[in-house]
């Protein structure tokens, strides 16, 4: 998770020692439930993200977009903008 904070593609792409194709949990929360995307995001480390998005789950935003729900779409952003 420090490693998605922080920015570090390397530490992220690791050494396939997991499952997926990275060697970092892509799925693991911290103590307040972030995800290392959710982090990345946060932090705007662009590279990280795009790494990311190719190897973890959907998030709700991403299924709205994937299917052009406008609606869910505005919902969704009116909330993170609240936050």
């Amino acid at each position: 998770m420090d490693a998605a904070v922080l920015g570090f593609v390397h530490r992220i792409r690791g050494h396939g020692r997991s499952s997926s194709r990275l060697g970092a949990d892509t799925e693991a929360s911290d103590r307040n439930g972030l995800k290392p995307l959710n982090a990345a995001a946060c932090k705007g480390h662009t590279k990280l993200v795009k790494l990311l998005l190719d190897n973890v789950h959907r998030t709700p935003l991403m299924y709205a977009a994937a299917g052009r729900n406008q609606a869910i779409l505005k919902t969704l952003l009116a909330r993170a903008e609240q936050k």
